[in-house]
């Protein structure tokens, strides 16, 4: 896989997890907004239900009209609380079932002890009495009920407190798993880096410096099939190349200095007095004087004279025609002299 592949496939995991965290903390603020709004309601709930209690209590002491009044006012404060729940759960749509039953037949118990006339309860003899019995069992069971609705309430207001806390749990372990997370693939594209583009490089730079220093044997390996791997095999073959051409470069040197020394024994046999070598590179090879220059030379060959003048080749371009002329006009003077 090339590099840049892997460079986007690192990013595309990086974002995925990135939204998947995003999703799953906007999640879990959803959930725990869910659960403020409910612990709200039910807190309401439970207000509302302890004012009726208050208001009932008010009622059993003194049977009063504005005791009343207050009752089906607040009654109908619970009411609407109870009709505007959105209490998501199975258990908390349970209690509130239970609360609106509870709720019906409390309604209707203080209905009848409504239409009782206050006059007639000072009276403790015969129907008034039962009258009477009857009103404090009607009072008890509404205030029974009314404890249960309180009682129904709180659990409501305690089931939301908890999925809060499970909500605000799950909240700090989204983020820790997400960072975990991220810092996982941090380390993973971190490894990567270095195992497929930090050691193949520094392995490439070892070996081109030792081949820089003249060791042409080594080799740069087969490497991946990335771009790391792509130089290294055109490192490889550059090399190879570089060793052919200094191969034969090699010979073609061993044969001007197999040249040299022929030359030498023809001078020998010949003594000529000057001898003139045209083109500087192949004098310069032959006898192993790299900075030689053009015309006459300080050493002798074999007592002859040296004289070097450029190759007249048409591939020379440092020498337009009027420079050869001049050059070997030079020598020519040289030897006239002489």
């Amino acid at each position: 896989m090339k590099i840049g592949s892997k460079e986007r496939l690192a990013t595309a995991s990086l974002l995925g997890v990135i939204c998947v965290i995003a999703l799953a903390v906007w999640w879990t603020y959803a959930e725990l907004d869910d659960a403020s709004r409910e612990r709200r309601e039910a807190s309401d709930i439970a207000r509302a239900l302890t004012d009726m209690r208050l208001v009932t209590d008010e009622y059993a002491l003194n049977h009063s009209e504005r005791a009343r009044a207050q009752w089906y006012e607040v009654s109908r404060r619970v009411d609407n609380l109870l009709a505007a729940s959105r209490l998501a759960g199975q258990t908390e749509q349970e209690l509130l079932a239970g609360l609106r039953d509870k709720r019906t037949e409390g309604q209707q118990i203080f209905g009848d002890l409504a239409l009782t006339p206050a006059d007639d309860r000072t009276d403790a003899s015969g129907a008034e009495l039962i009258n009477r019995r009857y009103e404090v069992q009607s009072l008890n069971r509404l205030l029974i009920f009314e404890q249960d609705n309180l009682g129904a309430a709180f659990r409501l207001s305690d089931l939301a407190t908890e999925r809060g806390n499970i909500a605000e749990r799950r909240l700090f372990v989204v983020v820790l798993s997400g960072l975990a997370l991220i810092a996982t693939i941090k380390v993973g594209v971190s490894w990567s880096i270095r195992r497929n583009v930090l050691t193949p490089v520094a392995r490439l730079q070892h070996v081109a410096y030792q081949v820089a220093g003249g060791d042409w044997g080594l080799e740069f390996g087969r490497g991946g099939d990335d771009e790391v791997g792509d130089l290294t095999r055109n490192l490889g073959r550059m090399t190879q190349s570089l060793r052919h051409s200094f191969a034969r470069v090699e010979r073609s040197n061993q044969e001007l200095r197999e040249g040299a020394r022929r030359l030498e024994e023809v001078v020998t046999h010949y003594s000529p007095a000057w001898l003139a070598f045209v083109g500087i590179g192949a004098y310069r090879l032959a006898y192993s004087k790299p900075r030689a220059g053009f015309g006459l030379q300080q050493d002798t060959i074999a007592g002859s004279r040296v004289w070097v003048l450029p190759n007249p080749s048409g591939l020379n371009a440092h020498f337009k025609p009027r420079d050869f002329a001049d050059c070997f006009r030079e020598f020519r003077l040289a030897i006239e002299d002489r």
